[in-house]
């Protein structure tokens, strides 16, 4: 028997009607469903707010940010998703404000960026752009990137609370571009920016003013803290928001405020200070400050700890780090321990047999702190120079310093990460501008094991030739001063002041940075000069790098080769002998890492 037609369309009307229905009914639950959990995770994150007692915690700030991701998750075009991407990026940004954690502030971006492109009628769309803008001008020193975001929020929402602070940023950073003015006899200086970099035990802070002026420093015990008197200097509208500053690492917080009325007075109220030094630093003239404290344990990839030996023909035998790990980690993702280090464990030879490590002595002869308790290195952070509006040595049009330092950076960088031994990050992944200050402040944010900063050298003799590396310490010659008062961008009377300084801070860590530019060189040599008859090593020198300073890890500064040459700047122009040199790097960090570690035997 045949169907009716009738009755076929009918059935298909009603079914149709029903799946409608049904599919609604289901659309709606959802959308309540995505309102109780939004209504849940603003109740949770009002509690966490109004509980101080859990701000010290970062995993309490993530149980907030979970809530909110889940309900972007589960549905990314809800009335929510919008409200809830803003919360994920917001709370991460203030995460990264309380504990410094790069991380954190990668999150941020991401989170404010998958708004603005996915709702871009969003009411946070605002809030959206000045805290993106705001995050490149503060904390990635991204000019050109900061003034996109402040355009557009300038130009789409003219009658905004958050457009007039943009604007006041946009005016500062114009002002900066210009050469700071030479105050005239008793006109105030004013104190225009401050930026702190913070970790368990280090932090450095750095005090922007437009004008040179002379300060005073002291430190106070129970509690501790330091405070800088400022002559002649007041503050800036652009950093009232700085007055107090609430920090859970090393740095507590920071407070500034008029102490009288020609007085400027900077606070660091910190958790337990070892020592501090100063020094300043000029265009813009700032106030660099570096805080330690004493370590109360071994950063992790180091063995088993084992006292120092005060006799040193008698070597401590110490078990190593396993250099296993699993290469770099997403940095959007937080850190896997509280060290920011991957967990190891002793090494163990086939069969069960146990191995010790026998550490080698210095090139001093002697066992340094990093030998005696057996560190392994787990990470590398890498410094490509210049950058930005700093081009560094042009050798023609379109052929810039800071590009060719980039590109062996990264080459050195997939090199090391290959090995799958090591988290390997670079201070700048592009062209942007970075202080010096903050280069270094990046490595101790980072737990850094090694620090190397790439440069390329220039002279007026168009004939010198040759590869050079640095470590921290003096000038030795005239050359040697001119080109390190070219790095540090400051003159020559700039440059004996540094050195003064330099005589504080000279400690342990030297031999050992010693050591790693001995050892990169001598790789690097051996591998060009097997290909390039005419390559030259010029050997390891001292020199006062401003980038070298405050950092706690074995650290060099290579200066890959003289763009002044005609012969070596064609060299270095090409892929393949960067290739090479980015090759040569890593034969020596790793050449350098198995005699940090000393020699294997069996027991």
């Amino acid at each position: 028997m045949v169907s009716s037609p009738l009755i076929s369309r009918k059935t298909v009307v009603l079914f149709c009607f029903s799946l409608i229905l049904t599919l609604s009914c289901t659309a709606l639950a959802q959308e309540k469903n995505i309102k109780t959990l939004w209504e849940e995770a603003e109740k949770n994150y009002s509690n966490f707010i109004k509980d101080t007692r859990k701000h010290k915690y970062a995993e309490e700030w993530e149980k907030c940010v979970n809530k909110y991701r889940e309900i972007v998750i589960i549905k990314e075009n809800s009335i929510y998703a919008d409200d809830a991407s803003y919360m994920v990026g917001y709370i991460y940004f203030r995460m990264y404000e309380r504990f410094s954690n790069l991380s954190y502030l990668n999150s941020a971006l991401s989170s404010f960026n998958y708004l603005l492109s996915r709702h871009t009628d969003s009411l946070y769309r605002e809030k959206a752009l000045y805290y993106t803008g705001f995050i490149y001008y503060k904390y990635q020193n991204d000019i050109k990137q900061a003034s996109v975001y402040f355009n557009e929020l300038i130009n789409d929402y003219p009658d905004s609370t958050y457009t007039q602070k943009a604007k006041d940023i946009s005016d500062l950073m114009a002002r900066a571009a210009v050469p700071t003015p030479i105050k005239k006899n008793g006109e105030k200086v004013n104190l225009t920016d401050l930026k702190y970099w913070s970790s368990p035990d280090y932090t450095r802070v750095a005090v922007y003013l437009d004008g040179a002026t002379s300060f005073t420093n002291k430190r106070i015990h129970n509690p501790d803290r330091i405070y800088f008197d400022l002559d002649n200097t007041r503050i800036s509208k652009q950093i009232a928001e700085w007055m107090m500053v609430i920090e859970n690492n090393f740095l507590r917080r920071v407070r500034i405020g008029h102490f009288n009325t020609k007085t400027t007075r900077v606070v660091l109220d910190l958790e337990k200070v070892d020592r501090y030094t100063v020094f300043t630093l000029n265009d813009p003239f700032r106030i660099i400050i570096d805080v330690t404290r004493e370590e109360k344990l071994v950063k992790a990839g180091s063995g088993n700890i084992t006292r120092p030996v005060p006799d040193n023909s008698n070597p401590p035998i110490i078990k190593p780090a396993d250099q296993k790990t699993t290469g770099q980690p997403d940095i959007i993702s937080p850190p896997p321990d509280d060290t920011g280090k991957p967990d190891t464990k002793p090494v163990t030879l086939s069969h069960e047999k146990s191995v010790a490590v026998i550490p080698l002595k210095n090139s001093s002869g002697n066992y340094s702190i990093v030998r005696q308790l057996g560190l392994g290195v787990t990470t590398i952070v890498i410094d490509p120079g210049h950058g930005g509006k700093d081009p560094g040595m042009v050798v023609r049009k379109g052929l810039y310093e800071k590009d060719l330092v980039l590109d062996v950076a990264k080459k050195l960088k997939s090199i090391l990460e290959n090995k799958k031994k090591y988290q390997v990050f670079l201070t700048r992944e592009k062209d942007v501008y970075l202080s010096l200050e903050e280069r270094t402040a990046m490595a101790m944010q980072y737990k850094a094991d090694l620090f190397i900063s790439l440069h390329m050298n220039s002279y007026r003799k168009n004939t010198l030739a040759g590869l050079e590396i640095y470590y921290l310490g003096f000038a030795a010659d005239r050359q040697t001063e001119a080109l390190a008062a070219y790095e540090n961008s400051m003159n020559q009377k700039g440059m004996g002041e540094l050195q003064d300084i330099l005589r504080m801070l000279v400690d342990a860590k030297i031999d050992e940075s010693k050591d790693f530019a001995s050892i990169i060189g001598k790789s690097i040599n051996g591998i060009l000069k097997r290909n390039y008859n005419s390559f030259k090593y010029r050997g390891v020198k001292q020199a006062p790098f401003i980038v070298l300073i405050g950092a706690n890890m074995p650290s060099v500064l290579v200066e890959l080769g003289y763009l002044s040459n005609p012969d070596e700047a064609n060299r270095l122009s090409t892929t393949k002998y960067r290739e090479q040199m980015a090759d040569g790097l890593a034969r020596g960090i790793e050449a350098y890492i198995q005699n940090l570690n000393g020699m294997v035997v069996q027991k």
